[in-house]
Protein backbone atom coordinates (compact mmCIF):
# COMPACT_ATOMS: atom_id res chain seq x y z
CA UNK A 1 0.00 0.00 0.00
CA UNK A 2 2.84 2.38 0.84
CA UNK A 3 4.50 1.69 -2.54
CA UNK A 4 1.24 2.46 -4.34
CA UNK A 5 0.80 5.68 -2.37
CA UNK A 6 4.37 6.78 -3.06
CA UNK A 7 4.01 5.99 -6.73
CA UNK A 8 0.82 8.09 -6.89
CA UNK A 9 2.48 11.02 -5.11
CA UNK A 10 5.56 10.85 -7.33
CA UNK A 11 3.40 10.72 -10.47
CA UNK A 12 1.38 13.76 -9.30
CA UNK A 13 4.65 15.54 -8.52
CA UNK A 14 5.92 14.98 -12.07
CA UNK A 15 2.58 16.26 -13.41
CA UNK A 16 2.70 19.25 -11.03
CA UNK A 17 -0.64 18.24 -9.52
CA UNK A 18 0.30 17.88 -5.84
CA UNK A 19 -1.83 19.63 -3.24
CA UNK A 20 -0.16 21.32 -0.25
CA UNK A 21 -0.97 18.34 1.97
CA UNK A 22 0.30 15.82 -0.59
CA UNK A 23 3.52 17.79 -1.10
CA UNK A 24 4.09 17.74 2.65
CA UNK A 25 3.37 14.01 2.74
CA UNK A 26 5.85 13.31 -0.06
CA UNK A 27 8.39 15.55 1.66
CA UNK A 28 8.08 13.39 4.77
CA UNK A 29 8.96 10.24 2.83
CA UNK A 30 12.11 11.65 1.27
CA UNK A 31 15.29 10.29 2.82
CA UNK A 32 13.27 8.60 5.55
CA UNK A 33 15.05 5.28 6.29
CA UNK A 34 11.88 3.22 6.27
CA UNK A 35 10.67 4.72 3.01
CA UNK A 36 13.85 5.16 0.99
CA UNK A 37 13.64 1.88 -0.92
CA UNK A 38 9.91 2.23 -1.54
CA UNK A 39 10.49 5.72 -2.90
CA UNK A 40 13.22 4.53 -5.23
CA UNK A 41 10.97 1.70 -6.43
CA UNK A 42 8.29 4.26 -7.23
CA UNK A 43 10.80 6.28 -9.24
CA UNK A 44 11.88 3.19 -11.17
CA UNK A 45 8.27 2.41 -12.09
CA UNK A 46 7.58 5.95 -13.26
CA UNK A 47 10.76 6.55 -15.26
CA UNK A 48 10.82 4.70 -18.55
CA UNK A 49 14.54 5.06 -19.18
CA UNK A 50 17.72 6.36 -17.64
CA UNK A 51 20.44 8.60 -18.97
CA UNK A 52 23.53 6.42 -18.98
CA UNK A 53 25.99 9.32 -19.32
CA UNK A 54 28.67 8.39 -16.79
CA UNK A 55 26.30 7.21 -14.12
CA UNK A 56 24.46 4.00 -13.33
CA UNK A 57 20.71 3.71 -13.02
CA UNK A 58 21.04 3.54 -9.24
CA UNK A 59 23.27 6.61 -9.16
CA UNK A 60 20.73 8.50 -11.21
CA UNK A 61 17.89 7.43 -8.91
CA UNK A 62 19.89 8.72 -5.94
CA UNK A 63 20.41 12.00 -7.76
CA UNK A 64 16.69 12.22 -8.55
CA UNK A 65 15.84 11.68 -4.88
CA UNK A 66 18.20 14.53 -3.93
CA UNK A 67 16.71 16.82 -6.57
CA UNK A 68 13.23 15.81 -5.50
CA UNK A 69 13.80 17.24 -2.00
CA UNK A 70 14.31 20.74 -3.33
CA UNK A 71 11.48 20.51 -5.84
CA UNK A 72 8.98 19.27 -3.28
CA UNK A 73 9.93 22.04 -0.86
CA UNK A 74 9.59 24.60 -3.66
CA UNK A 75 6.17 23.18 -4.45
CA UNK A 76 5.12 23.49 -0.80
CA UNK A 77 6.31 27.09 -0.72
CA UNK A 78 4.38 27.89 -3.89
CA UNK A 79 1.20 26.27 -2.59
CA UNK A 80 1.41 27.54 0.96
CA UNK A 81 -0.36 30.90 1.22
CA UNK A 82 -0.61 31.61 4.96
CA UNK A 83 2.03 33.37 7.01
CA UNK A 84 1.84 31.17 10.08
CA UNK A 85 4.01 28.30 11.17
CA UNK A 86 2.87 25.10 9.43
CA UNK A 87 5.45 22.44 10.25
CA UNK A 88 5.34 18.88 8.92
CA UNK A 89 5.44 15.95 11.31
CA UNK A 90 8.96 15.03 10.24
CA UNK A 91 11.58 17.10 12.01
CA UNK A 92 13.98 17.03 9.06
CA UNK A 93 11.44 18.72 6.83
CA UNK A 94 9.95 21.94 8.13
CA UNK A 95 7.54 22.99 5.38
CA UNK A 96 6.84 26.28 7.05
CA UNK A 97 6.14 29.96 6.91
CA UNK A 98 7.67 31.20 10.15
CA UNK A 99 6.87 34.60 11.59
CA UNK A 100 8.68 35.54 14.79
CA UNK A 101 8.75 38.98 16.39
CA UNK A 102 11.90 39.18 18.47
CA UNK A 103 12.28 42.17 20.75
CA UNK A 104 10.61 44.43 18.19
CA UNK A 105 12.29 43.03 15.06
CA UNK A 106 10.17 41.19 12.50
CA UNK A 107 11.89 38.09 11.19
CA UNK A 108 10.27 36.31 8.23
CA UNK A 109 11.47 32.96 6.95
CA UNK A 110 9.44 31.10 4.37
CA UNK A 111 9.82 27.41 3.57
CA UNK A 112 12.47 26.73 6.19
CA UNK A 113 14.14 23.42 5.35
CA UNK A 114 16.23 21.42 7.79
CA UNK A 115 17.67 18.49 5.87
CA UNK A 116 20.29 17.02 8.17
CA UNK A 117 20.39 17.22 11.94
CA UNK A 118 24.13 17.87 11.98
CA UNK A 119 23.62 21.20 10.20
CA UNK A 120 22.00 22.61 13.32
CA UNK A 121 23.83 24.03 16.31
CA UNK A 122 21.31 22.14 18.44
CA UNK A 123 22.95 19.27 20.32
CA UNK A 124 20.72 16.22 20.75
CA UNK A 125 21.89 13.33 22.90
CA UNK A 126 18.92 11.02 22.30
CA UNK A 127 16.02 10.39 19.93
CA UNK A 128 13.98 13.52 19.25
CA UNK A 129 11.46 14.24 22.00
CA UNK A 130 7.98 13.64 20.65
CA UNK A 131 4.99 15.89 21.37
CA UNK A 132 2.16 15.08 23.74
CA UNK A 133 -0.75 12.82 22.86
CA UNK A 134 -4.10 11.61 24.22
CA UNK A 135 -3.24 10.63 27.78
CA UNK A 136 -5.28 10.63 31.01
CA UNK A 137 -6.18 8.76 34.17
CA UNK A 138 -9.72 8.40 35.53
CA UNK A 139 -9.88 8.21 39.34
CA UNK A 140 -13.02 6.66 40.81
CA UNK A 141 -14.65 7.59 44.11
CA UNK A 142 -13.10 4.57 45.86
CA UNK A 143 -9.62 5.72 44.84
CA UNK A 144 -9.18 3.19 42.05
CA UNK A 145 -7.45 4.69 39.01
CA UNK A 146 -7.78 3.66 35.39
CA UNK A 147 -5.22 4.62 32.74
CA UNK A 148 -7.25 5.54 29.66
CA UNK A 149 -6.71 4.40 26.09
CA UNK A 150 -4.31 6.72 24.26
CA UNK A 151 -5.68 5.67 20.88
CA UNK A 152 -8.93 7.61 21.35
CA UNK A 153 -9.43 11.29 22.14
CA UNK A 154 -11.81 11.03 25.06
CA UNK A 155 -14.60 9.45 27.09
CA UNK A 156 -18.36 9.98 27.19
CA UNK A 157 -20.68 9.72 30.24
CA UNK A 158 -24.21 8.71 29.33
CA UNK A 159 -26.63 7.00 31.72
CA UNK A 160 -24.64 4.71 34.00
CA UNK A 161 -22.07 3.85 31.35
CA UNK A 162 -18.75 5.37 30.42
CA UNK A 163 -17.74 4.88 26.81
CA UNK A 164 -14.69 5.83 24.80
CA UNK A 165 -15.18 8.21 21.91
CA UNK A 166 -15.03 5.25 19.52
CA UNK A 167 -18.06 3.65 21.22
CA UNK A 168 -16.26 0.93 23.18
CA UNK A 169 -17.34 0.53 26.81
CA UNK A 170 -14.98 1.55 29.61
CA UNK A 171 -17.37 1.11 32.59
CA UNK A 172 -20.77 -0.59 32.38
CA UNK A 173 -22.15 0.84 35.64
CA UNK A 174 -20.44 3.89 37.09
CA UNK A 175 -23.30 4.66 39.49
CA UNK A 176 -23.55 8.04 41.20
CA UNK A 177 -19.85 8.54 41.81
CA UNK A 178 -17.67 11.61 42.11
CA UNK A 179 -14.82 11.28 39.62
CA UNK A 180 -11.59 13.01 38.66
CA UNK A 181 -10.08 13.00 35.20
CA UNK A 182 -6.38 13.84 35.41
CA UNK A 183 -4.19 14.66 32.41
CA UNK A 184 -0.38 14.53 32.90
CA UNK A 185 2.30 16.61 31.24
CA UNK A 186 2.61 15.69 27.56
CA UNK A 187 -1.07 14.79 27.51
CA UNK A 188 -4.53 16.03 26.55
CA UNK A 189 -7.99 14.50 26.79
CA UNK A 190 -11.67 15.22 26.19
CA UNK A 191 -14.63 14.27 28.35
CA UNK A 192 -18.34 14.60 27.56
CA UNK A 193 -20.24 14.93 30.83
CA UNK A 194 -23.63 13.39 31.56
CA UNK A 195 -25.50 16.58 30.55
CA UNK A 196 -23.75 16.71 27.16
CA UNK A 197 -21.22 19.40 28.16
CA UNK A 198 -17.88 18.88 26.41
CA UNK A 199 -14.60 19.60 28.17
CA UNK A 200 -11.12 19.53 26.65
CA UNK A 201 -8.22 19.29 29.12
CA UNK A 202 -4.75 20.56 28.31
CA UNK A 203 -1.51 19.07 29.66
CA UNK A 204 -1.06 19.01 33.46
CA UNK A 205 -4.77 19.61 34.12
CA UNK A 206 -7.67 17.94 35.91
CA UNK A 207 -11.43 18.12 36.35
CA UNK A 208 -13.54 16.70 39.20
CA UNK A 209 -17.24 16.09 38.52
CA UNK A 210 -20.17 13.78 39.33
CA UNK A 211 -20.95 10.92 36.97
CA UNK A 212 -24.52 12.27 36.87
CA UNK A 213 -25.57 15.82 37.76
CA UNK A 214 -28.26 16.04 40.43
CA UNK A 215 -29.93 18.98 42.11
CA UNK A 216 -30.30 22.57 40.92
CA UNK A 217 -26.68 23.13 39.87
CA UNK A 218 -24.14 21.40 37.66
CA UNK A 219 -20.81 21.93 39.38
CA UNK A 220 -17.26 20.90 38.44
CA UNK A 221 -13.82 21.81 39.81
CA UNK A 222 -10.84 22.32 37.51
CA UNK A 223 -7.10 22.98 37.66
CA UNK A 224 -4.61 23.69 34.88
CA UNK A 225 -6.33 24.61 31.61
CA UNK A 226 -9.63 23.49 30.15
CA UNK A 227 -12.02 24.53 27.40
CA UNK A 228 -15.78 24.16 27.92
CA UNK A 229 -18.72 23.90 25.56
CA UNK A 230 -21.58 23.89 28.03
CA UNK A 231 -24.90 22.25 27.20
CA UNK A 232 -27.74 24.76 27.58
CA UNK A 233 -30.04 24.18 30.56
CA UNK A 234 -31.65 27.34 31.93
CA UNK A 235 -33.02 25.56 35.00
CA UNK A 236 -29.64 24.11 36.00
CA UNK A 237 -26.75 26.61 35.86
CA UNK A 238 -23.31 25.18 35.12
CA UNK A 239 -20.66 26.25 37.64
CA UNK A 240 -16.90 25.92 37.17
CA UNK A 241 -14.82 26.38 40.32
CA UNK A 242 -11.09 26.96 40.22
CA UNK A 243 -8.46 28.71 42.31
CA UNK A 244 -9.84 32.06 43.42
CA UNK A 245 -12.85 32.21 41.10
CA UNK A 246 -16.22 30.76 40.21
CA UNK A 247 -17.81 30.88 36.74
CA UNK A 248 -21.57 30.44 36.31
CA UNK A 249 -23.07 29.81 32.86
CA UNK A 250 -26.20 28.48 31.19
CA UNK A 251 -24.86 27.47 27.78
CA UNK A 252 -21.68 28.90 26.33
CA UNK A 253 -18.04 28.28 25.36
CA UNK A 254 -15.07 29.53 27.35
CA UNK A 255 -11.50 28.72 28.41
CA UNK A 256 -10.17 28.54 31.97
CA UNK A 257 -6.43 28.78 32.69
CA UNK A 258 -5.16 28.34 36.26
CA UNK A 259 -1.62 27.15 35.59
CA UNK A 260 -0.17 30.05 37.58
CA UNK A 261 -0.94 29.43 41.29
CA UNK A 262 -1.92 33.03 42.14
CA UNK A 263 -3.67 33.86 38.87
CA UNK A 264 -6.75 32.61 37.06
CA UNK A 265 -7.65 33.59 33.49
CA UNK A 266 -11.10 33.09 31.94
CA UNK A 267 -11.60 33.82 28.24
CA UNK A 268 -15.15 33.89 26.86
CA UNK A 269 -15.67 32.58 23.33
CA UNK A 270 -19.46 32.77 23.05
CA UNK A 271 -22.52 33.33 25.25
CA UNK A 272 -22.39 35.05 28.64
CA UNK A 273 -20.89 34.08 31.97
CA UNK A 274 -21.01 35.49 35.49
CA UNK A 275 -17.59 35.46 37.14
CA UNK A 276 -17.21 35.84 40.89
CA UNK A 277 -13.90 36.18 42.78
CA UNK A 278 -13.25 34.92 46.30
CA UNK A 279 -13.55 38.55 47.44
CA UNK A 280 -17.11 38.62 46.13
CA UNK A 281 -16.38 40.80 43.08
CA UNK A 282 -18.75 39.91 40.21
CA UNK A 283 -18.65 40.66 36.51
CA UNK A 284 -20.73 39.59 33.52
CA UNK A 285 -18.47 38.70 30.59
CA UNK A 286 -19.40 38.97 26.92
CA UNK A 287 -17.64 37.29 23.96
CA UNK A 288 -14.04 38.43 23.58
CA UNK A 289 -13.72 39.40 27.25
CA UNK A 290 -10.83 37.99 29.22
CA UNK A 291 -10.96 38.14 33.00
CA UNK A 292 -7.75 37.91 35.00
CA UNK A 293 -8.17 37.17 38.70
CA UNK A 294 -5.12 37.69 40.91
CA UNK A 295 -5.32 37.60 44.72
CA UNK A 296 -9.07 38.08 44.50
CA UNK A 297 -8.83 41.19 42.33
CA UNK A 298 -10.40 41.26 38.87
CA UNK A 299 -9.26 42.86 35.62
CA UNK A 300 -11.20 42.66 32.32
CA UNK A 301 -9.70 43.20 28.87
CA UNK A 302 -10.70 42.55 25.25
CA UNK A 303 -8.68 39.87 23.42
CA UNK A 304 -8.71 37.73 20.29
CA UNK A 305 -10.39 34.82 22.05
CA UNK A 306 -9.49 32.29 19.35
CA UNK A 307 -5.81 32.65 20.25
CA UNK A 308 -6.52 31.31 23.73
CA UNK A 309 -8.25 28.13 22.57
CA UNK A 310 -5.81 27.32 19.75
CA UNK A 311 -4.20 24.70 22.01
CA UNK A 312 -7.33 22.58 21.49
CA UNK A 313 -6.30 22.31 17.83
CA UNK A 314 -2.66 21.66 18.83
CA UNK A 315 -1.38 25.14 18.02
CA UNK A 316 0.62 27.40 20.32
CA UNK A 317 -0.22 31.03 19.51
CA UNK A 318 2.44 33.56 20.48
CA UNK A 319 1.46 37.22 20.72
CA UNK A 320 4.52 39.10 21.92
CA UNK A 321 4.88 36.26 24.41
CA UNK A 322 7.53 36.27 27.12
CA UNK A 323 10.15 33.60 26.37
CA UNK A 324 9.75 32.27 29.92
CA UNK A 325 6.05 31.63 29.30
CA UNK A 326 6.94 29.86 26.06
CA UNK A 327 9.35 27.62 27.97
CA UNK A 328 6.59 26.77 30.46
CA UNK A 329 4.22 25.79 27.65
CA UNK A 330 6.86 23.58 26.04
CA UNK A 331 7.70 21.99 29.41
CA UNK A 332 4.08 20.97 29.93
CA UNK A 333 3.45 19.70 26.41
CA UNK A 334 6.74 17.85 25.87
CA UNK A 335 7.29 16.83 29.52
CA UNK A 336 10.75 18.39 29.68
CA UNK A 337 12.61 20.80 31.96
CA UNK A 338 14.51 23.85 30.76
CA UNK A 339 17.63 24.44 32.83
CA UNK A 340 19.19 27.88 33.34
CA UNK A 341 16.09 29.75 32.13
CA UNK A 342 17.14 32.80 34.11
CA UNK A 343 20.07 33.36 31.73
CA UNK A 344 17.62 34.72 29.13
CA UNK A 345 16.34 38.23 29.75
CA UNK A 346 12.63 38.91 30.23
CA UNK A 347 12.77 41.32 27.27
CA UNK A 348 12.92 38.40 24.83
CA UNK A 349 9.50 37.94 23.21
CA UNK A 350 8.17 35.99 20.24
CA UNK A 351 5.04 36.20 18.11
CA UNK A 352 3.66 33.65 15.65
CA UNK A 353 2.13 30.18 15.65
CA UNK A 354 3.75 26.83 16.43
CA UNK A 355 2.03 23.46 15.84
CA UNK A 356 2.20 21.13 18.84
CA UNK A 357 2.38 17.97 16.71
CA UNK A 358 6.11 18.10 15.91
CA UNK A 359 9.22 16.91 17.77
CA UNK A 360 10.71 19.43 20.17
CA UNK A 361 14.12 19.88 18.43
CA UNK A 362 12.38 21.49 15.45
CA UNK A 363 10.90 24.18 17.67
CA UNK A 364 14.12 24.68 19.60
CA UNK A 365 16.04 25.17 16.36
CA UNK A 366 13.66 27.96 15.34
CA UNK A 367 13.96 29.62 18.75
CA UNK A 368 17.76 29.35 18.62
CA UNK A 369 17.84 31.35 15.42
CA UNK A 370 15.57 34.07 16.79
CA UNK A 371 16.92 34.80 20.29
CA UNK A 372 20.51 33.67 19.68
CA UNK A 373 20.86 30.99 22.33
CA UNK A 374 22.03 27.37 22.17
CA UNK A 375 20.07 24.40 23.47
CA UNK A 376 21.50 21.03 24.45
CA UNK A 377 19.06 18.17 24.96
CA UNK A 378 20.08 15.64 27.61
CA UNK A 379 17.27 13.19 28.25
CA UNK A 380 14.33 15.40 29.16
CA UNK A 381 16.49 18.26 30.42
CA UNK A 382 17.11 21.13 28.02
CA UNK A 383 20.28 23.03 28.84
CA UNK A 384 20.29 26.72 27.80
CA UNK A 385 23.46 28.57 26.86
CA UNK A 386 23.03 32.26 26.09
Amino acid sequence: MKNERLQLLFRKHIQDQLTTEEAGELGGYIDHPQSAQALKSSIREELSHFDENNESAEDQIDRIVDDLENKVMQNINRLQQTHTIQIAAYWRYVAAAVVFLVTGTLVYRYGSHIKKAERSSLTVTQTAIRPGTNRATLVLENGKSMVLNEQVEGIDFRGNQVRYADGSILLKDVGGQSLTLSVPRAGKYKVTLSDGTKVWLNAASSISYPSTFKGEERMVVVSGESYFEVAHDRKHPFIVKSAGQSVTVLGTAFNVNTYTPDKGVVTLISGRINLRTKKGIQKILTPGDQAMVREGNLRISKVDADNFIAWRNDIIVLDDSDIQEIFRQLERWYNVEFVNKGSIGSDKTLSGEIPRNIPLPTILKAIEEQIHVTFKINGRRIMIKS
